[in-house]
Parts: C-alpha cells; structure tokens; sequence
C-alpha cells in the first residue's frame, strides 16, 4: 500500500504555487534547480571512475528490467571495475 503525504501549506500559498507553474512552467523549475542545487566544480570525467557497485533488494524479474542499465553503465565507464550486490 502506498501513502501519499501532503505538505502542510496554507491554501493560499499551494494556489499561488500552481499557477506561477501553470504560467512559467519548465523554465521555472529550472531556475529553482539553478538556485538550489550546486553547481558542478568541474568537468565530469567518466574515465577516472574506477569503481561502481550497484546495490538493490530485488528478485529476478527487477534484475532482467534492470540489465539494460548495467549495459549502459558499462559503455559508459569503460575502464571501471563494476560490482552488482543483490538481494532476494
């Protein structure tokens, strides 16, 4: 069962929110991710990654959705030494 928990805002403030979304929409959630978010120091390099693990409690069926991003992973980073922890 999933729970849905609302954030406890004034009705007011939750009206104002959705139309200044429903007016700047996208480029306004870009300019909060600007603010809030911090800018990256400098540029990725996939090729100083020497190591990822990839951790997860799932069973077979999440393990076989899951290959197509462990086959991603490993065109991207292809120097890094790749680690899979699974848990059934």
């Amino acid at each position: 069962m999933v729970r849905q928990f609302k954030a406890i805002m004034p009705r007011p403030i939750k009206v104002l929110l959705r139309q200044i979304f429903s007016i700047l929409g996208n480029p306004f959630m870009r300019l909060v991710a600007f603010i809030m978010l911090p800018s990256p120091k400098e540029h990725f390099d996939p090729c100083k990654v020497r190591g990822i693990l990839a951790y997860g409690q799932m069973g077979i069926g999440n393990m076989v959705l899951f290959t197509p991003v462990l086959k991603f992973l490993r065109s991207y980073f292809e120097d890094a030494h790749m680690d899979i922890l699974s848990v059934s």
